[in-house]
């Protein structure tokens, strides 16, 4: 999901020497209502933890060239009934050009005019299926395919990997009001999963494709690091932790055989700091997961080994950083990450949080590792 950039812009990015400028566009219903908003502040915040990742705050003149941004009609280009906000971050060059990288599409969520200033706050595609409850229980069609589809469109376009094994769906299952946790245990049964792509499409890939090897680095030193031999986002300040709580090295996955039987199937990691067996802990450390979607043994151990391999890699040390603002960094990016000024070492973390200015006064990038083993 890392952004690419052309070669020019990259190294402009890499030289830590750019300017960076904003522009958003506005849609309902496919149809353009601004082709550029006059964005004076503006922050994107991503968290992984969360049901929908994604929220941005805008900050917008009331009146620029004749055009009232307060205007609170339900055609209006900010106002809250269905209209996304299209981002693009520019990177300028000393030599005058400027190249814009998508940063995706946003549902309009709140709109507030306070004097001459307009506030907008914007949200990920996901709160369309999170806020669609459901109005009576939804039978699964005939597999997990067509159930995901019957969840999600035509609110969102699906595209589902050809690495995906599609297969049956019991049908005598039931799901009741909350769509968008069915859609998440369906992943989780399917082990596969799910985000929402800059064109707005929810892209459906195998979880063993969960954090997006990505090259860019972080780095407090100013030594080269040949290890990685990669573009590195200036760090500014780092902060850092380390805790037991919700380590797992240990995921069992449980569901209904078609004669009523139970069917289970465990995964486990060896993989330090926390693996089983080893010094974090003689026992294992579990999370459970049931499914009725899961038959059998074996589905229930490709479901079990999908949400280890999310839960399980990030260990207890993670570190907050500050640093310069690089456009073409994306949530679950794994980078490599250098905590400690003045060494050569390197490690794996994966972007859990992004704090993202899009414009030079809103403030540092802000980003939380955690540290991925390998």
């Amino acid at each position: 999901m890392s952004i690419w950039t052309t070669d020019e812009a990259g190294r402009v990015l890499d030289s830590r020497s750019f300017t960076l400028s904003c522009r958003a566009s506005v849609t309902l219903a496919g149809r353009v209502l601004a082709d550029n908003v006059p964005i004076a502040r503006g922050r994107e915040e991503l968290d992984s933890s969360l049901r929908v990742p994604e929220r941005v705050t805008l900050t917008v003149p009331r009146t620029t060239d004749g055009v009232d941004w307060g205007d609170d009609a339900f055609d209006a280009p900010l106002a809250p009934y269905g209209q996304r906000i299209h981002v693009r971050l520019g990177v300028g060059s000393g030599a005058g050009t400027t190249e814009y990288l998508d940063r995706g599409e946003f549902l309009i969520q709140d709109v507030d005019l306070d004097g001459e200033e307009v506030t907008v706050t914007a949200v990920g595609l996901l709160a369309l299926i999170d806020e669609a409850r459901l109005v009576a229980p939804f039978a699964p069609k005939a597999t997990i395919a067509a159930t995901l589809r019957g969840l999600v469109e035509p609110a969102l376009t699906v595209s589902i990997s050809a690495a995906l094994t599609n297969r049956a769906v019991p049908a005598d299952l039931n799901m009741d009001e909350d769509r968008l946790q069915a859609v998440y245990d369906l992943l989780d049964a399917w082990g596969a999963h799910a985000y929402v792509d800059n064109a707005g499409v929810l892209q459906v890939v195998p979880a063993t494709a969960y954090g997006n090897v990505s090259p860019l680095l972080m780095e407090q030193s100013d030594v080269v690091d040949q290890a990685f031999g990669y573009p590195r986002a200036s760090v500014t300040q780092v902060s850092s932790g380390a805790s037991r709580s919700n380590i797992v090295n240990t995921v069992v996955a449980r569901g209904t055989a078609p004669d009523g039987g139970q069917v289970q199937g465990s995964a486990y990691t060896s993989l330090p700091p926390a693996g089983y067996p080893g010094p974090f802990n003689a026992l294992p450390v579990p999370e459970f997961f049931y499914s009725p979607l899961l038959t059998t043994n074996a589905q229930c151990l490709t479901a079990a080994r999908s949400i280890l391999a999310r839960k399980a890699p990030i260990n207890a040390r993670s570190w907050d950083v500050e640093a310069v603002p690089d456009p073409r960094m994306q949530l679950d990016d794994n980078i490599g990450f250098t905590p400690d000024r003045g060494t050569t070492g390197g490690v794996a973390a994966r972007v859990v949080q992004l704090g993202m200015p899009y414009t030079a006064g809103s403030g540092v990038m802000t980003v939380r590792l955690q540290e991925v083993s390998a």
